[in-house]
Formats: C-alpha cells, sequence, structure tokens
C-alpha cells in the first residue's frame, strides 16, 4: 500500500476508483485488524489521489463504520484519519459534520 502513489503516477485515477479501491475497501473488512488499520493509515494518501468527491462516496461511509469498531485502535486512528482529512483534502465543516452525525446516533 505504500506504494500506491507511485502506482497512481501510471494509473488513470478512474482505474484506481474502480479498479483498485474496491480492493482496498474489501481488505478493510478484514478479519484481522492490523489489515485494517494498515488500510486506515493509507487513507491520507489515497484521498489526494481519489480527489474529494471519489472519497466522500465510497470512503466516508467507511470511516463512519470504523468509528464503532470493536477494536480501540481502528477507532482512534479512524478519528485522527479524520482530522488529518479535514486538514487537507476536505474541509473543517465535512471533518464536523461525521463527529455530529455520529453524536447525534448516541
Amino acid at each position: 500500500m505504500e506504494n500506491l502513489d507511485k502506482l497512481a503516477k501510471v494509473i488513470d485515477k478512474n482505474d484506481i476508483a474502480e479498479q483498485i479501491l474496491p480492493k482496498l475497501l474489501t481488505l478493510s473488512n478484514d478479519k484481522f485488524w492490523r489489515v485494517k488499520l494498515a488500510v486506515i493509515q493509507f487513507l491520507p494518501k489515497l484521498s489526494d489521489i481519489l480527489g474529494a468527491e471519489t472519497f466522500k462516496e465510497h470512503v466516508e461511509p467507511k470511516l463512519e463504520a470504523w468509528m464503532e469498531d470493536s477494536i480501540y485502535e481502528i477507532r482512534e486512528k479512524t478519528v485522527k484519519a479524520i482530522i488529518d482529512l479535514g486538514k487537507t483534502l476536505l474541509s473543517k465543516e465535512w471533518t464536523e459534520a461525521i463527529f455530529e452525525r455520529k453524536i447525534k446516533e448516541y
């Protein structure tokens, strides 16, 4: 996963969204929590490659689900990833909206 940014230089952004993103999202459901953690930690690079709209459409629902994961480290890294994404690709308002939706669920 750490070399996906190099791959993105030679593969079209749409191919990454259509071919690689679904595989990464499937990996994020792996029974081993460290695999899921690796996907979460890769999100900033992935968001730069995909762009905001594609990222929101495909990854945002996963972020919200990961905030309820049974593994503390998954929840912690997800919150950190959301905050980092709000500072870079997405906006502070996007970050606040995700957290507000989760708070309202409880």
